[in-house]
């Protein structure tokens, strides 16, 4: 047993985003089939190589659910805001197809929504007309009031989210500010010790 971050999202996904396609298709319209990332395969089956394969999620204690490998995608980088390994249908979130309205419709569930904005200017539109779920959404959530919505730029947001405390943006996360700016300081502080110590020798 493995455990691994699945992802279930719409079709457009891999068009809207750099998905590396190694082997198979990245198509994930199909219910049945997954795509993985080559560094799962490998960890799997020990090659990259395997479209028509078999993974099993377990579920629960008894319940488990087949896929067949679809597709095989080169994993995202160290530095990526992306992390997962496999990717299907948004569809297959829902274990009972008969309660996808329902559960679509609960405010306590929380998914992630990427937008394409052509223009610029529609973006300030588009977050007004949000304003008017924040009824629903109080309602649901009285322990996680939301005071406005908003369009979060994508580039940038997860070390926004950092600064901000936002732990609800499911990605990546950078290394924290300090550890990127550290190593430098220290250096600065041993470059200038070194040259007092030259100094020092030298009169």
């Amino acid at each position: 047993l493995f455990e691994k971050e699945f992802i279930y999202t719409d079709p457009d996904f891999v068009k809207l985003f750099t998905v590396n396609r190694l082997h198979g298709s990245l198509d994930v319209t199909d219910k049945s089939t997954v795509i993985i990332s080559d560094k799962l395969a490998i960890t799997y089956f020990g090659t990259s190589d395997v479209v028509g394969k078999t993974l099993t999620q377990v579920l629960g204690v008894v319940e488990t659910r087949d896929f067949t490998v679809g597709g095989v995608y080169r994993a995202f980088a160290a530095n990526s805001s992306f992390r997962f390994d496999l990717l299907s249908t948004y569809d297959n979130y829902f274990i009972d197809p008969s309660q996808q309205s329902v559960q679509e419709g609960d405010w306590k569930r929380w998914s992630t929504v990427f937008l394409k904005i052509d223009n610029p200017a529609a973006a300030g539109r588009m977050a007004e007309q949000l304003q008017v779920h924040r009824k629903a959404q109080n309602e649901a959530r009285p322990d996680l009031m939301a005071k406005e919505f908003y369009l979060e730029p994508f580039e940038g947001m997860a070390s926004r989210a950092i600064r901000q405390k936002n732990q609800g943006h499911w990605f990546n996360s950078p290394m924290p500010p300090a550890a990127v700016l550290a190593p430098f300081v220290m250096a600065g502080f041993i470059l200038l010790v070194a040259c007092f110590n030259f100094t020092n020798n030298a009169i």
